[in-house]
């Protein structure tokens, strides 16, 4: 009994052995499955390549096609535009609106460096002529205009000019009139470099700006001096077709006419026309003092100017220095100038010549001159009075409360007359000359009042102004 229990197989082990063959394939049978999977893979990739490949082409063709269509439709909207971009459009526009014939060389659109619309060789009427203007406009604008959104420009900018006076005249009658035949979203034209001509009183290089006023005209023009050690900036408006009016101001600024100094600050306001200036008022305001007054200058034959001058706290050491300076004599090497004090004068002035310019570099001066706190270096005229005779050469400083004088200058000279000087019993009179290479002659009376008795000495005044000599 005991071996036919050791023969039969366990139900355990039968149980095994039939799940294992039954319900799990073998390796061999798994890895044919696999094999036969990718096969059909394989075989099924190249179509689906090729259905991507067309879909593509065709999603690329219809992209094209609808680009091409709206291109094409946005170029017919644009059609208008591209007539007025032209030359001939442009031309007929300006005509219109300037009244006058204008010609337009050249028009078009200019993508690099950077998206404008660029005009070549504006003649206006014989007038004057520009040689090239820039609308300019943003890459953003531009795409816009093709969406038929329509434009949105910059400012426009002038090629560099040179013109006479008249033909600036000309142009400065034609800029408001432009404001109806520019796009009004421009909004401003500068003109990038102006250099007048003949025009003396304006040497400089200058950039003119145009802005649109409240009532959307360009009807005042803001001029820049361009390259200069100071800062000026004048603005102009027409007032009338040929007459307008400026406000100047400066600060550092050296100005074309009268004394080449750099004046600290300048202010002018007046108007002009074709042969006419007139200055209403100016103020130069610097380490000489203060100059003010006014000034007007017409033109027949010749140009003639007249004008009226006051003059506050100029330091004549200062003008003494700056005067020693532009000679080349150098340093003063602490020796004290000839006379010292602050002038307060008030004059007029008058002038000729065949240009603004000359006529005011030729002007003549007189006035009337106040000298505060003065002091004549190089000779004691109190003690000249009192030693008459005693000596031939002087020396000492002679201080004065009040000091007056008549003053006439010329391009060639200056003329002090009608010196009347006091200091306590001290009076002094006379008259002295500056020439222009700053020789100088004249006599000073001086006389001394003590006790009733009158001691006059006439002093001698020779030299030059920075080596004055005094003698009997």
């Amino acid at each position: 009994m005991e071996s036919r229990r050791s023969l039969a197989p366990e139900t355990s082990v039968i149980t095994d052995f039939a799940i294992t063959t039954v319900n799990v394939p073998d390796r061999l049978d798994a890895q044919e499955v696999r094999a036969r999977a990718e096969a059909d893979e394989d075989h099924a990739r190249p179509r689906l390549r090729e259905l991507g490949a067309l879909r593509r082409w065709l999603f690329g063709f219809a992209a094209a096609v609808a680009v091409g269509l709206g291109a094409y439709s946005a170029f017919r909207s644009m059609e208008p535009l591209w007539d007025r971009m032209s030359a001939e459009g442009i031309a007929a526009r300006l005509s219109q609106t300037l009244g006058r014939r204008v010609q337009v060389a050249n028009a078009g659109l200019r993508l690099t460096p950077t998206p404008r619309l660029e005009i070549e060789g504006i003649e206006v009427d014989d007038q004057f002529r520009i040689g090239a203007v820039a609308l300019r406009f943003s890459w953003s604008s531009l795409a816009k205009a093709f969406q038929g959104a329509g434009w949105v420009w910059g400012e426009a900018s002038v090629a560099p000019l040179e013109l006479s006076a008249d033909e600036a005249l000309a142009l400065i009658r034609a800029v408001p009139a432009l404001s109806e035949a520019v796009p009004a979203p421009i909004t401003a034209i500068r003109f990038e470099s102006v250099r007048l001509k003949g025009v003396d009183i304006l040497p400089a290089r200058y950039q003119v700006l145009a802005a649109r006023s409240a009532g959307a005209s360009f009807s005042e023009l803001t001029v820049a001096e361009i390259d200069s050690g100071g800062q000026m900036e004048m603005a102009m408006s027409l007032s009338a077709p040929d007459a307008g009016r400026f406000r100047l101001r400066a600060y550092q600024w050296r100005p074309p006419l009268g004394p080449a100094y750099d004046w600290a600050e300048v202010t002018a306001e007046g108007s002009f026309a074709p042969g006419r200036l007139q200055v209403e008022s100016f103020s130069a305001n610097g380490f000489l003092g203060v100059v003010t007054g006014s000034l007007s200058a017409s033109r027949s034959t010749d140009w003639s100017a007249r004008g009226a001058l006051q003059a506050t706290n100029l330091d004549l050491t200062a003008i003494q220095r700056e005067a020693r300076k532009r000679a080349k004599l150098g340093a003063e090497s602490g020796r004290a100038p000839v006379i010292q004090g602050l002038i307060d004068a008030s004059g007029t002035l008058s002038g000729q010549g065949k240009t603004l310019a000359s006529a005011l570099d030729q002007a003549s001066a007189t006035g009337k001159v106040h000298l505060r706190f003065a002091a004549l270096h190089g000779v004691n005229l109190g003690a000249s009075a009192v030693q008459a005779g005693a000596s031939t050469r002087l020396g000492g400083v002679t201080r004065f409360a009040d000091l007056d004088a008549t003053v006439d200058a010329t391009p060639g000279a200056i003329r002090i007359r009608d010196i009347y000087g006091s200091a306590g019993a001290l009076k002094v009179r006379g008259a002295v000359g500056i020439e222009r290479d700053f020789q100088l002659g004249g006599v000073l009376r001086a006389e001394v009042t003590s006790a009733g008795v009158i001691a006059p000495a006439d002093v001698r005044v020779s030299g030059r102004l920075f080596e004055p000599v005094f003698e009997f």
